[in-house]
């Protein structure tokens, strides 16, 4: 699952600093590769998160320009939960980071309500709606699967 084009452009222009490997087509990262590997429920998490980062950056006494400014290199979800990666991290934004991921097992990735993180097997953390959406999808797949010979 990856995060719309809209929201992925609505991180990066508020956050230009933190989300500069968008910006370098040129260097084969994960994140020009891939974009933001998480669906679009996280987006209010990742606001929060970018924002708190780059205020630690700025506590600092970093900008954006700085070498040692902070880079997101990758956003996914993992176990169900969401990771960020960042290169030029200080604990408090590790913490920070630790935070984020700690929320993610109660929102929702697909639309961001209230969610659970479900697990064993896929783990991934849904609403009631979008779980049983998706278990409605899964079920009609096997029906299909099942009606195939051999």
């Amino acid at each position: 699952m990856s995060m719309s084009q809209e929201n992925q452009a609505k991180l990066c222009q508020a956050f230009p600093g933190l989300y500069r490997q968008f910006a370098s087509p040129e260097d084969l990262t994960d994140m020009t590769r891939f974009g933001l590997e998480c669906g679009d429920g996280w987006l209010d998490l990742l606001r929060g998160l970018s924002a708190d980062l780059d205020d630690l950056a700025r506590t600092e006494g970093l900008t954006p320009q700085h070498p040692d400014y902070p880079v997101i290199t990758q956003v996914k979800e993992k176990f169900g939960v969401l990771r960020v990666y960042l290169l030029h991290s200080t604990q408090a934004m590790r913490e920070r980071i630790e935070q984020a991921t700690q929320a993610s097992a109660a929102v929702c990735e697909i639309c961001g309500a209230p969610g659970t993180l479900l697990s064993p097997g896929w783990c991934r953390t849904r609403c009631d709606s979008c779980r049983a959406e998706e278990d409605e999808l899964l079920r009609a797949r096997l029906a299909q699967r099942a009606g195939y010979p051999g």
